[in-house]
């Protein structure tokens, strides 16, 4: 069984009321089997949401329904949630099997049930023959598996993880990004994990809470972030070095280089004008065209990354890895409408 979430005005302050908010008046909805990413900044209250939902810590306002039918007044163990720490906490004395099977043990479940369940579940975290070991024989990531069938095992109705794959090196999280989303589709699992890592969750999630400063944002799926984000701040966390000032006037774009057309009109006048770096084509076109001077180019593989100005602004773009570009030379740039995105100027 698979349930909702959802978070009604909840806020959270640590000591008394006159202390800053942690999280303020969240609103969320986790529909039944959606993986879900609390997204952000260290200190913006992702884990404090976390430990809201699992009950190991109590709102200070607000209200938390799984199925519509509200657990605040629960414990945490009398919720139908799993959660899975930053470090997995498994029980040093205790064999694999053993860790895995506890909250079985604890259920008073019959031992030949347990020994299939733990066989079944050290099978779907591809640890199969790994039972009879000790977490101290065990590598991060297997650690890190070991707590995930642990939480697994009791058939939660939601799965918390809190930055499960922050520990590991970079190709052991691909690979653990990869089994926690083949679980979770497998099982049909509502699942909602924090991450401070933007490809993390872009790569991972059915959607996408993005949290800045105690509030959500921006809610919607990874392409709206990239494509459509609703504040500067916004495009600026997910790495949109092209923001470039100016003012818009109906479906026109002002810059110091002269105007953009843009893809439809705009409500405000001070804006910024949002293009990625990867959309930015090289050479002439028939609209929204330009020259620069290149004054910075950085290769990367894959791909350069250059820097040019034009006007008064400078533009980055991704030059592909076979075109020779060098300081000081004239670049022609094409900013394709389509792509273009406006964020009203907050100064």
């Amino acid at each position: 069984m698979t349930s909702n979430v959802k978070l009604i005005d909840v806020s959270k302050h640590y000591g008394g009321s006159s202390e800053p908010l942690v999280i303020d008046r969240i609103n969320a909805r986790i529909d039944s089997g959606d993986l879900v990413a609390i997204l952000g900044p260290s200190g913006c209250g992702k884990t404090t949401v976390l430990k809201i939902i699992a009950g190991l810590l109590d709102p200070s306002s607000g209200d938390v329904l799984v199925d519509d039918k509200s657990v605040v007044a629960l414990p945490p163990e009398h919720r139908p949630v799993a959660m899975v720490l930053q470090k997995p906490l498994l029980f040093p004395h205790m064999t694999v099997e053993e860790n895995i099977g506890f909250g079985l043990e604890v259920r008073k479940t019959p031992r030949v049930q347990i020994k299939e369940r733990v066989e079944e579940y050290l099978e779907r975290v591809r640890l199969p023959g790994f039972g009879r070991r000790y977490p101290s024989e065990l590598s991060g990531g297997q650690e890190q598996r070991v707590a995930l069938a642990r939480a697994l095992i009791t058939s939660p109705s939601v799965l918390l993880l809190d930055e499960p794959l922050s520990q590991l090196d970079a190709n052991l999280r691909v690979e653990m990004r990869e089994l926690i989303r083949q679980l979770q589709q497998d099982l049909g699992l509502t699942t909602i994990f924090v991450t401070h890592d933007q490809e993390e969750a872009v790569s991972m999630a059915d959607k996408i809470f993005l949290f800045l400063e105690g509030k959500i944002a921006q809610q919607g799926v990874a392409r709206d972030f990239y494509t459509r984000p609703a504040t500067l701040p916004i495009a600026k966390f997910f790495g949109t070095k092209n923001l470039i000032s100016g003012s818009v006037n109906g479906d026109q774009f002002d810059a110091s280089f002269g105007s953009i057309s843009l893809p439809h009109s705009f409500k405000f006048r001070k804006a910024m004008l949002m293009i990625r770096q990867e959309s930015i084509e090289v050479g002439l076109g028939a609209a929204n065209s330009f020259r620069g001077v290149v004054e910075k180019v950085d290769y990367l593989g894959t791909h350069s990354l250059v820097v040019a100005r034009v006007g008064e602004d400078k533009v980055a773009l991704n030059a592909p890895p076979y075109l020779i570009v060098e300081v000081g030379s004239v670049i022609d740039l094409r900013l394709p409408m389509e792509h273009l995105w406006v964020v009203e100027d907050p100064t």
